[in-house]
């Protein structure tokens, strides 16, 4: 992965982050297809050896760094189910939002912030699991993330990745009002119609297959 940089950290507990942590995108989906566990030669590193996903990752650290993107609480870049039922932003990848983040009233709260819509319709239709990991600031913003069907549904199974320097600085013209105490929309809901373009895309490619 040789986009891959992590400068100037601390190595005892990761800290210090700034810009001299660096990744590409296509490596960040390398690094997602060794967490899925894709089997055989994933590729071949610049030495010529192969890299494969045990060799890499044991089957315990795969299971550790899947159970945490599962329960990612911010579902509102490429999926916009803490969204759900409102007019904008328009829907994403269909998948659930985890249950460990919804109170009572069926809305997402996650450290505190809360999305004030309720999610329950949006899961009962969810199409797929999205074990993903968001990330923004003013000039950029990210998500990446590994999709499956839910049983029953249409089978895709897809890696996907997007980094952009469209960051929370960039709003839509139509984006309405965030209202008093709820979390502000932090994207241009072109990356949630993105997420669902390439979810139809997959769906209709599991169709053919």
């Amino acid at each position: 992965m040789e986009t891959l940089q992590l400068k100037g950290t601390n190595p005892a507990t990761g800290g210090r982050w700034s810009n001299s942590i660096t990744m590409g995108s296509l490596d960040t989906a390398k690094l997602l297809a060794l967490v899925n566990g894709a089997p055989g030669r994933v590729w071949t590193a610049p030495n010529g050896k192969p890299v494969t996903s045990d060799a890499v990752l044991s089957a315990s650290s795969r299971a550790f760094f899947m159970s945490r993107l599962r329960q990612q609480g911010f579902n509102d870049m490429l999926s916009t189910t803490n969204w759900c039922g409102g007019a904008y932003p328009a829907p994403g990848i269909p998948n659930a939002a985890p249950a460990r983040w919804i109170g009572a009233d069926g809305t997402v709260t996650v450290a505190g912030n809360k999305f004030g819509r309720d999610v329950r319709p949006c899961n009962a239709k969810a199409e797929v699991s999205f074990a993903h990991k968001t990330g923004w600031v003013n000039n950029t913003a990210s998500d990446a993330g590994i999709v499956r069907a839910l049983p029953g549904k249409e089978g895709r199974h897809y890696i996907i990745v997007v980094f952009s320097n469209l960051g929370t600085q960039y709003v839509d013209a139509n984006r309405p009002d965030t209202p008093s105490g709820i979390y502000p929309f932090s994207y241009t809901e072109k990356f949630a119609q993105l997420g669902r373009a390439m979810d139809s895309y997959e769906s209709r490619r599991a169709k053919r297959n």
